[in-house]
């Protein structure tokens, strides 16, 4: 594998790396192409059960229609500085993770096994801003895994 950059996490099971390795292999046939993609996160839910499952789909948040719009509502209220606490105060949304995944400015390059239990997710910038890795993180924080390191 090419030296891009790259997540690097803890895994402890390898089931859990082949379903992470699975999804990101999706993500880069959608998206490596057109590098944007649009309602990824569509794409995601049709076959959510094969990467997935749902002590892991309860990592993110999902809210209603009304809690989503009081959340924003309350947001808009609050000045600069606690706006960040208060977006902290909830985790990731699904939609969000992934429709920002679509529109990040790279490609998804692999997942390996690095060690026994310790992987990489590359990825490759392609402009700047690319958009950061965060949301690339936070699904791989939902099989419970632990980011260990980060470069790009």
């Amino acid at each position: 594998m090419c030296s891009f950059c790259f997540i690097k996490f803890n895994v402890n099971d390898v089931k859990i790396f082949n379903r992470i390795k699975n999804l990101f292999s999706y993500i880069a046939d959608i998206k490596n192409d057109c590098i944007q993609i649009e309602d990824l996160e569509y794409y995601i839910l049709e076959k959510v059960d094969e990467f997935y499952n749902k002590e892991e789909l309860d990592y993110f948040w999902w809210p209603t229609e009304a809690e989503n719009k009081m959340f924003w509502e309350n947001y808009k209220l609050l000045d600069e500085e606690n706006r960040q606490e208060y977006i902290k105060s909830v985790s990731w949304d699904f939609e969000t993770v992934f429709s920002e995944v679509g529109l990040g400015d790279y490609t998804i390059e692999g997942c390996e096994m690095i060690g026994e239990q310790t992987a990489k997710l590359y990825f490759n910038p392609i402009g700047y801003p690319y958009g950061g890795n965060e949301v690339l993180q936070e699904a791989l924080k939902a099989f419970g895994v632990t980011i260990v390191g980060v470069l790009g």
